[in-house]
C-alpha cells in the first residue's frame, strides 16, 4: 500500500506551480486597506482577507482614520504575529501605550477591541490578557469595554450573526481568566444562556453548543476556585444532550452506513471531548494562556458586573446554525511519517486546532492565496501533523451538509495554493486524503459523490489531469449506478468539459472505455438527404441564413386554418421541431452563437409554448436529439431557455422522470437539469420577494415622512408644507413632479399593489415546483418498491438506492426552499396513507434539520 500511495502522489501532483482557472482576478480580490464589511445571517461576519502582495500579511480591521488610529489599528491587529519577539514583552509595551493615549483615545481604543474580539478570535487570550492589564490601572476601561462588548453581543444574536456571538461570548468568558469579572458572573452568564434548555430547538441548540465551546477557556478556573458551579452547568449541558433527538444523522452524514471513524453529531462530539477533558482535571496543552505571566497583577484589578445580556425569543424565521457532523478523514495511523502525532478524536486539542484552523478560513475565505499562506503559518503547526489537520479541515467544510460554507471554487482553489506553496509535502497528503475518500466513495452520499467529482476533475484540471488511474480500475466491473462507478464516471466527464474530449482519452488506462461517453457532436438526422424532412430543413436553413424575422418563423410552422379545431395547437410540432434543430445546427460552433440565436428568435419560441404541453416536450425532445453527445451544451441550452420563460420548470421535472431518459437515469447530467429547474424558480421567487419587500420599505418610509410632516404643520395647514412634501416623495424617486404628493404616492402604492401580485404568483410557482418533484420522487419510489414486492425480489437494490440518493440530494440542495413550503408538503404527501413509511421516514430525516 505505501508504495501505490507514493505512485498516487507522484503522477497526481506534480511538484510544478499550477494555476487556478478562474483566477484572472486573484489579486483584485479585496484591498489591503479594506475596512471589515458588515454581513447577516446565520453564517456571521465575514471578513475580508488582505492582499498577498502584502509582505507582512498586515490586516486592517478599522476603517481608515488619522495617524494615532492608524498606529493603535496596526499595534492591536499584529500584536503576537512577530515570533521573534516575546509575547510578555510586547503586551506590557501596548499597555504602556494605550494608557499613555487612553484619555484621549478610549473610544476609538474600545472601538478596535470590539473588532478584534470578532474578527481575530485567534488571539482571543492575548486581547483578554490586555485588556485586564489595562483595566488594572484604568477600571473605567475595563467597564466601559464590557459595556461595549454587550452591545454587540445583543446585536449579533438580535440580527442572527451567531458565529460573531460565539466569539463574544467566549471572549467575555476568558474575562474571568483576566481579573476583569468574576466566575460567579460567569456562572450567572451562562446559566442564562441555559435558561431554555427544558425545550429543543435550534436556538437551544446553540445556546448548550456555545456553553460547551467556552469551557476549555475557564473549565480549569472553575475546577480549582468554583467547582460547583461548573458541575451544575455540566448536569444541566448533560440532561440536555442526553435527552436531545438526532433523527438528521443520516442527513447530514457525508457516509452512509458504520465506518471505522464515528460521523457524530458536533454537539455530541464536543460534548465527549469535554467530559474526556474533565477527567484530565481540566489541563489542556492547546490555548495560549499568556495571562499566567501577569497573574500576581491582574487578581489585584477591580472585577466589574455584566449589563444585561437580552437573548431574543426563538423564532422559526430565524436563520439558527443548523446541526452539523463531525468529520473525520485520518486517524492516528495516517500520520506515522511526521513527528507530531494527531490528537485524539475524542480530545480537546484536537476541536481546539479545528476551530482555530476554521477561524483562519472564516478570516480569509475571500483570498485563497492569503488562506494558504496563514493556514501553513499556523503557530500550533510544529504539535500537530498540519498538513493532515489542514486537509481534514477543508474537506470538512466542503463536504458539509446542507452546503458548504464558502462557493466549492474557493476549496479547489485554496488546495491547489496548498499544493504550491508546500509542495514537498502537501500534494502527497492530499493525494492520500483523495484514496482514502475514494475508498469511501461506495458508501458516499450522492450529493457528496457529486462534489468529490467537481472538485477532482477541477483539480486534475491545473495538473495536466494526471494521475494513478489504473488503482481506481476496480470501479469498472461494479453496477453503473453505485456510488464509486458514478463518481470515476463522472470526474472523467467533467474532465473533459475544461479540457478536450481527446486529450481525456489518452490519458486513461484501456479498460476504462467503458466508463468514455461518446464523443461530443452535433447529431442532426434530418441531414441525412433521405430522411423525409430534409427538404424542409434546406428551406429553414435559407430563412435563417436571410436573417428572417421571427414573425415569418410563426407563420412558416402554422398548421392550415382549416385544419385546426377549437383549442386545438395552431402550430406544426414536425415543422417546429425541424425549425428549431436547424436553428441549434446553424449555431452550434459555440455556446455564444447558440445563445444569440436562442435570443434572436426568444418571440417565436414564446408563441410556441404558449401550447406548452406539445410544444415544450417537442423543442426538449429536440435539443437532446441534437446535443444528446455534448451533455454541456444540453444543460446550458436548458437553463438559457428556463431563464427566456421558454421552459416551465414543471416539464423538466416531468420529462426527468418520463420514460424519454430511462437509459440516462443513472447520469448525472439528468439530475442536474432537474436541480436547475428547480434553481430557477426559486431564483424568480427570491427576485419578486426583493423587489415586493424593497418597495414596501420605500412606501411606509414615504408614507411615514409625509404624515409626521402634516402633524406638525400648524392648525393642520398642509399647503404650509406642500414644498417640503415634494421633497420627501420625490426623495431617490423619478416620478411626474406635475402630481400631487398623495396622486404619487397613490402611484406608488400601484407599483406596490403589482410587486405583491407578481411576488404572490412566484411564490405559487415555487410552492407547485416543490410540491411536484417530492410527489413524483415519492411515485417513483413507491412504484419500485411496488414492482419488487410484485416480483418477489429484495427491494433494495442498487437501483432503488441510486433513486433514494438522488432524493436526498434533491431535498438537501433546495431545503430552504422545501422548508419555505413544508406544511404544503406536509399536508399533501406525508398525511397520505399512500405513502410508504420508508419515504416517509426520508422526510422525518431531513426535517429534523430544524426539528
Amino acid at each position: 500500500m505505501e508504495e501505490s500511495m507514493e505512485v498516487a502522489s507522484a503522477e497526481a501532483i506534480p511538484v510544478q506551480e499550477p494555476i487556478p482557472e478562474q483566477n484572472a482576478a486573484d489579486d483584485k480580490v479585496v484591498p489591503a486597506s479594506s475596512a471589515v464589511p458588515e454581513s447577516s445571517g446565520a453564517s456571521g461576519m465575514k471578513r475580508a482577507a488582505p492582499r498577498d502582495d502584502d509582505p507582512y500579511g498586515r490586516k486592517k480591521i478599522c476603517a481608515p482614520g488619522n495617524n494615532m488610529s492608524d498606529e493603535l489599528e496596526e499595534l492591536m491587529a499584529n500584536i503576537g504575529d512577530n515570533s521573534e519577539r516575546n509575547i510578555v514583552e510586547t503586551l506590557e509595551s501596548l499597555r504602556g501605550t494605550l494608557a499613555e493615549n487612553l484619555e484621549t483615545q478610549e473610544p476609538l481604543i474600545i472601538n478596535i477591541f470590539a473588532r478584534c474580539i470578532k474578527f481575530k478570535p485567534e488571539k482571543l487570550t492575548i486581547y483578554s490578557t490586555l485588556a485586564g492589564l489595562v483595566n488594572v490601572n484604568s477600571p473605567n476601561f475595563g467597564k466601559e469595554l464590557i459595556n461595549r462588548i454587550i452591545v454587540e453581543l445583543n446585536s449579533s444574536l438580535a440580527e442572527g450573526k451567531f458565529d460573531i456571538a460565539l466569539r463574544i461570548i467566549t471572549f467575555v468568558a476568558d474575562l474571568s481568566n483576566t481579573g476583569i469579572i468574576t466566575l460567579e458572573t460567569v456562572a450567572n452568564f451562562l446559566n442564562q444562556l441555559l435558561e431554555f434548555v427544558s425545550t429543543e430547538n435550534l436556538q437551544t441548540d446553540f445556546f448548550v453548543y456555545t456553553v460547551l465551546h467556552t469551557l476549555p477557556w475557564i473549565g480549569r478556573n472553575f475546577y480549582l476556585n468554583a467547582p460547583e458551579p461548573l458541575n451544575s452547568i455540566l448536569d444541566k449541558v448533560s440532561n440536555y444532550v442526553g435527552k436531545r433527538k438526532k433523527h438528521h444523522l443520516k442527513s447530514l452524514q457525508v457516509w452512509t452506513g458504520k465506518l471505522e471513524q464515528e460521523q457524530e453529531d458536533y454537539i455530541d462530539s464536543l460534548w465527549n471531548q469535554i467530559l474526556q477533558l474533565r477527567q484530565d482535571d481540566w489541563n489542556e496543552e492547546h490555548i495560549l494562556r499568556v495571562g499566567i505571566a501577569f497573574k500576581n497583577v491582574l487578581n489585584e484589578s477591580q472585577k466589574h458586573d455584566l449589563p444585561e445580556v437580552i437573548i431574543p425569543e426563538y423564532n422559526e424565521n430565524t436563520n439558527y446554525p443548523l446541526p452539523r457532523i463531525v468529520f473525520r478523514l485520518f486517524t492516528q495511523e495516517d500520520c506515522t511519517d511526521v513527528e507530531a502525532p494527531l490528537p485524539s478524536a475524542n480530545s480537546i486539542e484536537r476541536f481546539l486546532v479545528e476551530e482555530d484552523l476554521n477561524w483562519i478560513i472564516s478570516n480569509n475565505y475571500l483570498n485563497w492565496r492569503v488562506c494558504g499562506r496563514e493556514l501553513l503559518a499556523y503557530y500550533r503547526g510544529d504539535s500537530i501533523p498540519l498538513e493532515h489537520c489542514i486537509v481534514e479541515v477543508i474537506f470538512g467544510q466542503f463536504f458539509r451538509l446542507p452546503e458548504s460554507p464558502y462557493m466549492e471554487l474557493f476549496y479547489g482553489a485554496l488546495l491547489i495554493e496548498l499544493c504550491r506553496k508546500s509542495a514537498n509535502r502537501f500534494p502527497a497528503i492530499l493525494a492520500h486524503a483523495t484514496q482514502t475518500l475514494y475508498s469511501r466513495t461506495e458508501h458516499m452520499q450522492l450529493v457528496c459523490v457529486e462534489r468529490f467529482a467537481s472538485w477532482f476533475s477541477y483539480h486534475l484540471s491545473n495538473f495536466q489531469f494526471r494521475w494513478s488511474w489504473g488503482q481506481w480500475s476496480d470501479c469498472v466491473n461494479l453496477h453503473d449506478l453505485s456510488p464509486k462507478y458514478v463518481f470515476v464516471r463522472e470526474t472523467i466527464e467533467k474532465c473533459m468539459r475544461l479540457s478536450f474530449y481527446k486529450k481525456v482519452c489518452e490519458i486513461l488506462p484501456e479498460d476504462f472505455v467503458a466508463l468514455l461517453p461518446q464523443e461530443p457532436v452535433f447529431k442532426f438526422v434530418v441531414d441525412n438527404v433521405s430522411h423525409p424532412a430534409h427538404e424542409e430543413s434546406k428551406l429553414f436553413a435559407l430563412k435563417l441564413r436571410n436573417k428572417v424575422s421571427p414573425e415569418e418563423i410563426i407563420l412558416a410552422v402554422k398548421r392550415n386554418e382549416d385544419e385546426v379545431k377549437d383549442g386545438e395547437c395552431v402550430f406544426d410540432p414536425d415543422l417546429v421541431a425541424i425549425f428549431t434543430g436547424t436553428l441549434l445546427k446553424l449555431a452550434n460552433q459555440t455556446f455564444s452563437h447558440t445563445f444569440a440565436a436562442l435570443n434572436k428568435y426568444h418571440n417565436a419560441f414564446i408563441e410556441f409554448v404558449k401550447y406548452a404541453d406539445i410544444m415544450q416536450p417537442v423543442l426538449l425532445r429536440t435539443i437532446h436529439e441534437c446535443w444528446g453527445n455534448h451533455i454541456q451544451f444540453i444543460i446550458l441550452i436548458i437553463d438559457k431557455l428556463l431563464k427566456m420563460q421558454v421552459f416551465d420548470p414543471h416539464i423538466i421535472i416531468a420529462w426527468v422522470f418520463s420514460g424519454d431518459l430511462k437509459d440516462e437515469i443513472g447520469r448525472s447530467w439528468v439530475w442536474e437539469v432537474l436541480n436547475i429547474a428547480v434553481t430557477r424558480a426559486s431564483k424568480q421567487y427570491y427576485l419578486h420577494k426583493e423587489a415586493k419587500d424593497q418597495l414596501q420599505r420605500t412606501y411606509d418610509k414615504k408614507v411615514s415622512k409625509l404624515e409626521s410632516l402634516k402633524k406638525s404643520a400648524p392648525g393642520g395647514d398642509d399647503s404650509l408644507f406642500e414644498g417640503e412634501e415634494m421633497d420627501i416623495i420625490d426623495e431617490e424617486e423619478d416620478i411626474d413632479t406635475s402630481k400631487t404628493p398623495d396622486a404619487r404616492l397613490a402611484a406608488l402604492s400601484d407599483e406596490l399593489n403589482k410587486a405583491v401580485i407578481a411576488h404572490d404568483k412566484a411564490s405559487d410557482d415555487l410552492r407547485n415546483v416543490v410540491l411536484d418533484v417530492c410527489h413524483k420522487f415519492a411515485l417513483a419510489i413507491t412504484e419500485n418498491l411496488y414492482a419488487s414486492e410484485e416480483e418477489g425480489v429484495p427491494f433494495d437494490t442498487p437501483f432503488y438506492r441510486f433513486l433514494i440518493g438522488r432524493f436526498r440530494e434533491v431535498l438537501i440542495l433546495h431545503w430552504r426552499e422545501i422548508f419555505l413550503y413544508w406544511k404544503d408538503v406536509e399536508s399533501e404527501l406525508l398525511n397520505s396513507s399512500a405513502i410508504d413509511d420508508r419515504i416517509r421516514e426520508i422526510f422525518v430525516e431531513f426535517r429534523a434539520l430544524k426539528y
